[in-house]
């Protein structure tokens, strides 16, 4: 009778981890960036239903919607997804990492107080940067990682500028100041 029991018990047991990890995959949220507009979108999907969506928006969103810089159509791409079991990011999508980039751009145009003005071209190089064909998800060949990099290193002269928010909105103006003549939607190479 204990063997019964006992063997029971673990086939009970059994099939309730193997409906957990078959769940699993049918239980997903994905983090999505629109990347003609700098928006952000979370789906929570209840397999085969998309039970919420959320958009919110961003530090370049809502400089380029200030700017009257407005796509006509979204872009929506992935940039991670965890599922019930597996709440770990997924590396292997093309524009893993932009969320976090958007947030490290809000953090630093507050920290280096970039004026309105390089904030507008900033983002508009963000957008080109993420619809252009050479886009990586690389850290290391994005505009605000050369930015960051300009701005934190010796390579340049630190004694012409009074501090580093000067040294920042120069290095924006410099690099990407023909930006600013860009007109409503020109955003495509």
């Amino acid at each position: 009778m204990r063997f019964r029991v006992a063997w029971t018990v673990s086939i009970i047991l059994v099939a309730i981890f193997g409906l957990y990890v078959y769940a699993s995959h049918f239980i997903t949220i994905k983090y999505m960036i629109d990347i003609s507009s700098g928006r952000t979108k979370t789906v929570w999907k209840a397999f085969p239903f998309y039970t919420r969506a959320e958009i919110q928006d961003t530090v370049v969103s809502q400089t380029l919607r200030d700017d009257n810089f407005i796509p006509d159509t979204e872009n929506w791409k992935i940039d991670s997804e965890f599922t019930f079991i597996n709440r770990r990011y997924s590396p292997h999508y093309h524009y893993h990492g932009a969320i976090n980039e958007l947030t490290n751009i809000a953090n630093s145009f507050d920290f280096y107080k970039i004026d309105e003005a390089n904030r507008k071209i900033f983002s508009r190089a963000m957008i080109r940067w993420w619809n252009s064909e050479d886009y990586s998800s690389r850290a290391s060949d994005s505009p605000f990682w050369d930015m960051e990099h300009y701005v934190l290193s010796d390579k340049s002269s630190n004694s012409a500028f009074r501090n580093i928010s000067e040294k920042a909105n120069h290095y924006i103006a410099e690099k990407y100041g023909d930006l600013a003549s860009e007109k409503n939607n020109d955003h495509s190479d």
